[in-house]
């Protein structure tokens, strides 16, 4: 083909798609000019109707975040789907006949001011605009989440439709070339409003294994709540254990701190596939830490005390980490990201999102143990500590999960002779603060006990049950030694259990799981069985 031919068939492609809204040609200014005062009058005879109109049909083509929608072209009539139905990072968007694959359904994922992350069911992968090309044409593909602003779209509904438009280049999905056919490319152009950049959703519905709607930790997620085991058995040397208690025919996980032996000492993972009673280990996060740990702190073998939190708007959980050396203040909390817990799930990794807190000699507190709660308004809050001041809390940016703008640490609890691991919930009117106290890690000299305080707010004040500020050293003990084990403490909450591990006379530690009873004072009740 000569170049001449060439430059003919862009000008002549270019020329087919320079058509406004209605379908007009892009004539000259002054022509277009004549035809658009022309239908100004017919335009203002209908506004209020048609306000009236988008108005309700919007109402009711309202997004849902986390519902799956097969996502259709007003033009051709077919579905966006993932070319070959490959999982694979870099896979093109077209347009194909309808399924049902999951390869065809997608959701969106709030990503803040107006805008979401459009992630495909059958990789978790969201649709990128490819390689950062702001032209028109661009690819669009899917890729792994890492939040660009080419990974957001703003949703505009326009009667049963909406038209995407992304944050990154400001143009908007696109069928190119106004295709009808089956395999045809899905891009990015100008805005025109036009069928092809118009697209209906339609709910597929969900299924019994998708992720809960909330982290938080209460049994109303769950149609069957969670019960504690009976027993539990298998693997259980698991120390700080972060549990996700699943609901009915769902596996059970718990992230626990690190073995400096195995994948260069970061958070562990175990899994349960018959409700919390026999944990077998499913390796760890990563194969080695992140570079920014090493680099700015020296000397961590491991990293410590997880935190697992789901966000289901967003569709990820968060997994939160501590990373410090013993008895020192230079210490960091980071954050790591996976839109499933299941190593063998599509789209499973845990992308490391860096540090979020960070202490250092001097300060106030020392920044590992980190626990996740939102409170009534939506608000997302991190409790953290271990000794110096004690447990303090800290507001959150979300769904960054980083510190919101200006805050700073608000101490919520001390205590003589040491303070760790804290772990918040909400029951009825009262947010509840378990905490741990006194000697940790001390085989069989362990002398480690779980307390609780209460208060309205997340903020505090708590006090324990004889009415004393934990922040003047209260807090009611409800667990200590038990049984054969000396000491108990490092517990998380979910699901209305709370998981701790405890040491034994003999000076080894293990993972144990119960259900948390209340008095008729509204008190936590743990007995170790």
């Amino acid at each position: 083909m000569t170049t001449e031919s060439t430059e003919t068939d862009d000008r002549a492609r270019r020329k087919r798609r320079r058509t406004t809204a209605l379908g007009l040609p892009a004539t000259g200014g002054r022509t277009r000019r004549r035809i658009i005062a022309a239908l100004a009058v017919l335009v203002a005879a209908l506004t209020t109707a048609a306000t009236f109109m988008l108005v309700t049909a919007n109402a009711q083509a309202a997004i849902t975040t986390g519902t799956w929608y097969t996502v259709t072209s007003r033009l051709s009539g077919l579905a966006l789907g993932i070319e070959g139905g490959s999982s694979a990072t870099g896979a093109q968007l077209v347009q194909q006949t309808a399924t049902g694959a999951t390869s065809q359904q997608f959701r969106f994922i709030d990503a803040g001011n107006g805008y979401y992350r459009i992630q495909a069911r059958h990789s978790n992968l969201v649709l990128d605009v490819y390689d950062w090309n702001a032209a028109n044409g661009a690819t669009i593909a899917q890729w792994t989440d890492l939040g660009g602003t080419n990974q957001q779209w703003r949703a505009t509904a326009t009667g049963d439709y909406y038209t995407f438009t992304n944050r990154f280049s400001a143009r908007n999905l696109d069928l190119w070339e106004h295709s009808t056919s089956p395999g045809a490319r899905i891009s990015q152009y100008d805005p025109t409003g036009a069928d092809n950049q118009q697209w209906r959703l339609t709910p597929v519905g969900s299924t019994p294994t998708d992720p809960p709607t909330t982290g938080n930790p209460s049994q109303g997620e769950c149609a069957t709540p969670p019960s504690q085991p009976g027993s539990v058995g298998g693997s259980l040397g698991a120390h700080d254990p972060a549990l996700w208690a699943g609901c009915s025919g769902q596996p059970w996980y718990v992230f626990a701190t690190g073995d400096a032996s195995q994948g260069g000492g970061t958070i562990s993972m175990r899994r349960s596939t018959n409700g919390g009673q026999t944990w077998q280990s499913i390796g760890t996060i990563w194969n080695s830490k992140p570079a920014w740990i090493t680099q700015q702190i020296s000397g961590v073998s491991n990293l410590w005390a997880p935190e697992i939190h789901y966000d289901a708007a967003q569709g990820l959980y968060y997994l939160y980490y501590s990373a410090s050396t013993f008895g020192s203040q230079r210490s960091a909390i980071g954050l790591a990201t996976s839109p499933t817990l299941d190593p063998n799930a599509a789209g499973y990794g845990w992308t490391d999102r860096g540090a979020v807190f960070q202490s250092y000699t001097g300060n106030a507190y020392n920044a590992i143990d980190p626990n996740i709660i939102v409170d009534d308004a939506g608000t997302h809050w991190m409790a953290f500590g271990s000794w110096w001041q004690g447990i303090h809390i800290l507001k959150l940016d979300w769904p960054s999960g980083k510190p919101a703008a200006g805050a700073t640490p608000i101490r919520l609890a001390t205590k003589s002779g040491g303070i760790e691991a804290p772990s918040m919930m909400k029951r009825g009117d009262y947010y509840y603060l378990f905490t741990s106290i006194d000697t940790c890690c001390a085989g069989a000299n362990s002398t480690y006990k779980i307390t609780v305080g209460r208060s309205s707010s997340p903020t505090g004040p708590f006090v324990d049950a004889s009415g004393v500020d934990m922040r003047n050293g209260g807090g009611t003990v409800v667990l200590g030694a038990y049984g054969n084990n000396v000491a108990a403490g490092g517990q998380s909450l979910h699901r209305g259990l709370i998981s701790y591990h405890a040491y034994g006379s003999n000076g080894g530690f293990t993972l144990d799981i119960e259900q948390i009873e209340w008095n008729s004072a509204g008190w936590p009740i743990l007995n170790g069985s």
